[in-house]
C-alpha cells in the first residue's frame, strides 16, 4: 500500500469511525480508487470485495493495511485468520468478473468527482431528496482536524 494511505487507513480513519460516524454525526460512504502506480492495489481491492461476499469487508480492508502482503499466499493467509470460507473466497478472487465490474464502476465515480488520488474525500449535505450535494474536497492524508472544521463549516 502506499505508505500515506495506509497511514490513513490505520490511523485518522479509526479515529473518524470513533467520533464521528459511529455517534451518527456523519454518514460514510467508501469507494474503491485503487491507483495504478500501486501494482497490487487492484488485486487488494478485489480482495476486499470478496472478503465483503462474506460479510467481512472492513475486516479484510483493515488487515490489508495494517499487513501489506505482498503476495496472493498472503492475502489467503489474512482471509483464513478473519474466518472466510476459503474455496469461496478463493473462487471470487480467481474467478468471478464481478469484483473488478465494480472497481471500475467506482474508479469512474471517483473520477467523476475529482477524486483522482488517494486518500480524497467528498464532504457535502444531504438534500431533501436523499442526495449528496458536495461541498468540499479533502484531498490526502490530512488530520483530523481537517475533517472536523471541513465537516463544522458546512453547518454554517
Amino acid at each position: 500500500m502506499p505508505l500515506l494511505f495506509a497511514r490513513h487507513a490505520t490511523t485518522i480513519a479509526r479515529e473518524l469511525d470513533l467520533k464521528l460516524i459511529k455517534t451518527g454525526k456523519i454518514r460514510y460512504a467508501f469507494v474503491n480508487n485503487p491507483l495504478p502506480i500501486h501494482r497490487l492495489a487492484r488485486f487488494l481491492a478485489i480482495a476486499a470485495i470478496c472478503a465483503g461476499n462474506q460479510n467481512r469487508y472492513w475486516q479484510m480492508h483493515d488487515h490489508l493495511f495494517e499487513a501489506t502482503p505482498k503476495a496472493e499466499s498472503e492475502v489467503l493467509s489474512i482471509a483464513e485468520r478473519i474466518g472466510l470460507d476459503s474455496t469461496k473466497f478463493r473462487n471470487c478472487l480467481q474467478q468471478s468478473q464481478e469484483p473488478a465490474r465494480q472497481i471500475e464502476e467506482e474508479v469512474k465515480q471517483a473520477q467523476k468527482l475529482k477524486l483522482n488520488g488517494t486518500p480524497a474525500f467528498a464532504v457535502g449535505l444531504v438534500n431533501a431528496g436523499g442526495r449528496v450535494l458536495i461541498k468540499k474536497l479533502i484531498i490526502g492524508v490530512q488530520p483530523f482536524e481537517v475533517f472536523e472544521s471541513t465537516i463544522a463549516s458546512l453547518g454554517q
